[in-house]
This record gives C-alpha cells, structure tokens and sequence, in this order.
C-alpha cells in the first residue's frame, strides 16, 4: 500500500462569533442566505424579532401538496430538510450531546465527512469520537450550520451537511501537501462583481460553476506546486474572461461611450 497522502483541505474559516448578551451569535446585520420554508411557517411572521416580516418572501414552487407556494426565509433560526423553522442558533456547546445523541454508525460517517472537509485541521477523528478534535469540529460544525441558517439534524444527511459539501470541496491528489481553496460562497461573490464589470451582465449558473471550478484548479495546481496563488480577484477576472474576449470588448467599447457620452454631455 502506498504511503502518500491526500493533500489536506484547508477552507475559509467559519463565521466569528459576537460574544455579547447572546454568546456565539452572529452580527445583527449578518444576511443569512435564503431558505425554502413551507407556507405554514407564515403563521410565525411578527410573533418575535426573528419572525419579522421582511424576513419571508413569498416565492413559487412544489413544495406544498396544497398550495404549490413556499416562502424564502432569510431570518436567523434555523430551517431543518422538511421546510420548517426548527430551532434557534446552536450553542457550540451543544456539539458533545448531539455526537452523543447518534447511533454510533452515523457518528463515525459524519466525522469522516467533517474530516474530509477540513474541518479537523491537521488531526483526524478519534476512535471513541469523543476526543478533543472531535468535540472541535463539531462546534465549527455547528456554527457553519448557523451561518447557512440550516440544521444539522440527520448527520451526514442533514441541510446543513449539504450546503457544507458545496462550500467545502474535497481535493483528491496525491502527494501530502496542504491545499487551502477559497468556499465556493466566496468564490460566486467576487465572479458576481467581475462578470458585471466586464460583462455587464451576470454570469449563468453553467458559467458559474466552470468558473468556480477553474478558480480551484488554479489554486491547486499552484500549491501543489508550492507556487505563489494568485489574488482572488485576478482568478475571478481570469475565470470570466476566459473564452468571452470578444464580449468583454463589447462592453469595454460601451463602457467607453458613456463615459465620453457623460465628459461632452458636460
């Protein structure tokens, strides 16, 4: 059997935490992204804070049998894989009881899972899961559930477990070395802002994913190779440049006019 080793997959850290009246909790001008929520959730608008009005947007789709209507949530409790508002944030401090409270099966699964991700940093799950790093990344766990606004109920199956398998790629080369890639979240952030200023326009959700992908090979290929990684927003130019030159020339020549247009309008 080989000795080399996977590379390791460092991610970007999950969100501080605001130590105040409420300890662990995010800023109050954090935006959680959108959740599906089922239309009886409604019934919550303005009963508290966190059920205030501006948090639900009415939206259209197949999730009730009745209606055909769902809301998008963008509040701070937490929305579990039915669609409904479940629970507030978690403490950190509850990592211990929810390990405990799965069949040890489900355990060693979502563990495993956790590792891959980076979340162990530089160890690896215990064999009680019980130990140090095992109690630490489930708290890092649980607050990246509380950043997507999600549960973790389901372990390896849960919302918050999905959303992390797209935020939080698993590199699969050979060779040892430690590869930090930037979370897709991230990533989308800085193409959103680059395919409108060179584009003008956003980029498709294809375009986005093969732009996503290009900025992780990128950053990859070059720390496997021990090189400088590029800035983030040179990747992201690069990645919606590439094969579009002539639109980006369109809207470069157009960007050009209204700025003369403005200069002899004055």
């Amino acid at each position: 059997m080989s000795d080399v080793q996977p590379p390791i997959v460092e991610t970007e850290a999950p969100p501080s935490v605001a130590v105040g009246a409420k300890a662990y909790s995010l800023p109050e001008n954090y935006l959680y992204p959108a959740r599906q929520v089922r239309p009886a959730m409604a019934a919550y608008i303005g009963t508290a804070p966190e059920f205030q009005e501006s948090f639900f947007q009415p939206g259209i789709g197949p999730v009730d049998p009745r209606s055909g209507k769902f809301y998008n949530y963008t509040g701070p409790q937490l929305v579990d894989v039915d669609g409904v508002i479940s629970r507030g944030q978690y403490d950190p401090n509850e990592a211990y009881g929810l390990l405990a409270s799965l069949p040890r099966a489900e355990r060693i699964a979502l563990q495993a899972e956790l590792s891959s991700r980076g979340l162990y940093d530089n160890s690896k799950p215990s064999l009680s899961g019980f130990d140090t790093q095992d109690i630490t990344a489930m708290k890092l766990f649980l607050l990246l559930a509380n950043k997507y606004g999600r549960t973790v109920d389901g372990g390896i199956r849960s919302p918050a477990m999905a959303v992390v398998r797209q935020e939080y790629p698993v590199v699969s080369r050979s060779g040892g070395v430690r590869v930090r890639l930037t979370s897709v979240e991230d990533v989308q952030d800085v193409l959103k802002q680059e395919s409108l200023r060179l584009l003008g326009r956003p980029l498709t959700a294809k375009e986005a994913r093969e732009a996503v992908g290009y900025v992780h090979a990128v950053q990859t290929k070059k720390q496997i190779a021990g090189a400088d990684v590029p800035q983030l927003g040179l990747l992201a130019e690069t990645a919606v440049g590439r094969g579009r030159e002539t639109e980006m020339q369109v809207q470069g020549a157009a960007r050009m006019a209204q700025i003369l247009e403005r200069l002899l309008g004055r």
